[in-house]
């Protein structure tokens, strides 16, 4: 027997026919986005188990090299559909469920989704009424509002994690994106905030930075320089607390702008990375 048809046969033994719809969904999702990708047999069958058998994705998470690739899945997803809106949400989990920190982030990150999850639906209710009594729309013309809920990890070790939660909403012709990002100390479950990372001098460290960087961009584009003066004299003149931030595959601290925040706008977003690692990861 091959490898190919001894996985095959092993998954059939295992799940049955839920295995062969996962694959289907696979495939059509390889479709939807217009490429292709082509796993080999072993590949596919870890991948598919990782999402259908809690006991084989804690024993893998466990092997040596696989902790930072596979310690964080979607455990579920579920679909919202009414005539106001049409969302998909997806949950992610840390799969080591013998670790009761990761037990107890895993129950904060579900309950975080499914508030703002059932938020998107209360605004789009809201939404679809204000639209039909402005006398826009009625109710069966109405285009219900497309939203999303995914994840993102940005580093994952044995001892941190850094990942955004991201919403996407469509209404109309406008896409707008909301990020949470999440940096998480796995040793003691605390979130860590900007002085937890760059320390209590933070403000100066970002803004000294963020304005070195804004100015080589400007050697390419002028824009930038006027519209990051604007940025400080009308917002604020130094980095607050709350500021957004994530920490990169190479452990450095990245801040994060959204469009049109700290840059002209057809820029897109902005990330600026601190030239100091906050994690080790030699």
């Amino acid at each position: 027997m091959n490898e190919k048809d001894f996985y095959k046969k092993a998954l059939q033994q295992q799940f049955g026919t839920r295995a062969s719809n996962k694959h289907a969904t696979l495939a059509k999702r390889r479709k939807q986005h217009s490429f292709l990708i082509i796993l080999p047999a072993t590949a596919l069958a870890c991948l598919l188990l990782l999402n259908f058998s809690p006991t084989f994705a804690t024993a893998t998470a466990k092997l040596p090299g696989m902790a930072g690739i596979i310690s964080m899945i979607t455990w579920h997803e579920y679909d919202v559909s009414n005539d106001a809106l049409k969302m998909h949400v997806e949950v992610p989990k840390f799969i080591d469920e013998a670790d009761p920190i990761k037990q107890k982030l895993n129950a904060e990150i579900e309950a975080r989704i499914t508030t703002l999850a059932t938020d998107m639906e209360k605004e789009a209710v809201d939404f679809k009424e204000g639209a039909i009594a402005m006398g826009g729309y009625t109710t069966n013309s109405f285009p219900p509002i497309k939203a999303s809920f995914s994840y993102d990890v940005k580093l994952l070790t044995d001892t941190f994690a850094s990942f955004a939660i991201t919403k996407r909403e469509k209404t109309f012709d406008m896409i707008t994106p909301t990020y949470y990002f999440y940096n998480v100390d796995l040793t003691t479950g605390k979130e860590l905030n900007i002085t937890d990372v760059l320390g209590s001098n933070f403000s100066e460290i970002v803004d000294t930075e963020v304005a070195k960087q804004i100015e080589k961009k400007a050697q390419q584009d002028q824009n930038f320089a006027s519209f990051y003066k604007k940025y400080i004299t009308d917002k604020y003149l130094t980095t607050l607390p709350d500021q957004h931030f994530y920490i990169n595959e190479a452990g450095h601290p990245v801040i994060f702008y959204y469009e049109g925040e700290i840059a002209p706008a057809y820029a897109g977003e902005q990330h600026f990375v601190m030239p100091n690692a906050f994690i080790s990861l030699k």
